[in-house]
């Protein structure tokens, strides 16, 4: 295993990195400081994305130490779609601690792709439950509002065609439209 640095691979911001699946030295929490949200969902989110530029050395094994389980009533399987709107807090906490730590504009795109993605994800969980759902028109006006130009972005623009299909649905307002892809109608 060679170990590397989120500069060299900031491409790690943007997927798997989560508390389950993530091991820290001990010395580097507490001198970080870097912990977990007091609540809410993606909690874990925030706090690995800030630990990767804390990391000197990062190495990803193969193997699998954990087994992720979920279970009745934990935050990953909660049916009220009110509580997606969390992720707005989350990602708007990342962003802040970038910003406040002079290393927004090194990983811009990577973070513009981690929130359309996460807010896309969100918006998709809603459209599939209820395309009427007045949280949606507020996920999107998030991206926007922090990412003007998302869609030229190079982790977008890599998007499978059904997705971005499904995100220009999105865009237009067309909710029930893009339920109709997922196939509740």
């Amino acid at each position: 295993y060679e170990p590397f640095s989120l500069e060299d691979s900031p491409q790690l911001l943007l997927g798997a990195p989560a508390a389950w699946c993530a091991v820290w030295r001990r010395e580097m929490v507490l001198e970080s400081g870097i912990l977990f949200r007091k609540r809410g969902w993606g909690e874990d989110l925030a706090m690995t994305r800030k630990m990767l530029t804390q990391a000197k050395s990062i190495m990803l094994i193969p193997e699998r130490l954990y087994r992720y389980e979920v279970r009745e009533g934990s935050v990953t399987t909660r049916r009220n779609l009110d509580t997606n709107a969390e992720i707005v807090d989350t990602l708007s906490d990342v962003l802040q601690w970038f910003r406040e730590n002079g290393i927004y504009a090194f990983y811009q795109n990577e973070l513009c792709g981690l929130c359309v993605n996460n807010l896309y994800d969100a918006c998709v969980r809603i459209v599939k439950a209820d395309p009427s759902h007045p949280l949606l028109e507020r996920l999107m006006k998030f991206a926007a509002e922090e990412f003007p130009d998302y869609r030229a972005n190079p982790y977008i623009c890599a998007w499978p065609a059904k997705r971005k299909l499904v995100l220009s649905l999105l865009e237009k307002r067309h909710f029930r439209a893009a339920q109709m892809l997922f196939g509740k109608f």
